[in-house]
């Protein structure tokens, strides 16, 4: 599948990527731990 089409497929919601964790950026080396000790059950997504 190429990048064009995994766009297309989100932007058509289609696909829905599961978040487990939004931190602020001053929590950002918390959700790297997150990662890192496998914590996460889904993307860790780190706001400005």
């Amino acid at each position: 599948m190429s990048m064009a089409e995994l766009m297309a497929g989100y932007a058509a919601g289609r696909l829905k990527p599961h978040v487990s964790h939004v931190l602020p950026i001053e929590r950002a080396e918390e959700g790297l731990a997150l990662l890192r000790n496998r914590k996460a059950t889904g993307k860790v997504v780190i706001k400005p």
